[in-house]
């Protein structure tokens, strides 16, 4: 079996699959805890989504969609045997996994994600960025080796935790304008531990090569790079 499915975002942001949410969330909602179930050998084989985005006017393919799920129970026997979920699929032609394991419905919900990603370019996804930025990519590609581990310990806050190494490549920089700010030939910063709920970072390594900045001073003093940062969000429509 190859299921296959096709995802539009019209001019309006809404999707082509819109209605059947509406129709769900109007549901009547249950009240009570929910029922328990067991299920086991999960899996989608060969699947491919076809998203058409007419926001950006971009066309997108995910091929390859490989899900699987082992086991998943809320039985109150079952809850400390972890769940192993494990995505893999081919995007727009760049390798993509994500695999780990998790403890669902453990009241710590103990959870390690694997992020595999393989030269996925960065510029082709600026746009979907929750930031407007100054800057375009022409260039430039992502390799990860990550791992997210998440904890909501008994008597302590939750822990969200990156670790791992990052690597970057053939990367240019510009302004909206397309004038050239910064490029390098490659980047890798290992991880020791990112704590991503105090925003507290701890590096490990970082090799940077063939590094090149123009900044360029315009008669009113201001500089190009200031231009590339968060732009301000344009006020709510009354």
């Amino acid at each position: 079996m190859k299921p296959q499915a096709a995802i539009v975002r019209l001019a309006d942001g809404r999707y082509n699959f819109a209605d059947v949410l509406d129709k769900l969330a109007a549901q009547p909602k249950s009240e009570g805890p929910p029922p328990n179930f067991s299920v086991s050998n999960i899996e989608l084989v060969d699947g491919r989504i076809d998203f058409d985005d007419r926001v950006e006017q971009q066309q997108h393919l995910v091929e390859g969609l490989h899900l699987g799920v082992p086991f998943v129970s809320n039985f109150p026997a079952y809850t400390k045997v972890k769940v192993l979920p494990k995505l893999a699929a081919t995007v727009n032609g760049r390798q993509f996994a994500l695999e780990g394991d998790t403890l669902p419905f453990e009241d710590t919900h103990q959870t390690r994600l694997a992020i595999k990603l393989d030269q996925l370019p960065v510029g082709r996804y600026l746009d979907y960025s929750p930031v407007e930025l100054g800057l375009r990519i022409p260039s430039g590609h992502v390799t990860t080796d990550l791992v997210l581990e998440f904890a909501q310990p008994h008597n302590g806050p939750q822990t969200l935790d990156l670790l791992g190494r990052i690597d970057a490549a053939d990367f240019r920089a510009t302004d909206a304008a397309g004038a050239p700010v910064a490029a390098f030939q490659s980047l890798g910063v290992k991880l020791e531990r990112v704590d991503l709920t105090r925003l507290d970072v701890a590096i490990d390594e970082v090799t940077l090569a063939a590094p090149e900045v123009q900044v360029v001073r315009d008669a009113a003093g201001r500089l190009n790079l200031a231009a590339l940062g968060p732009r301000p969000a344009a006020p709510a429509a009354p």
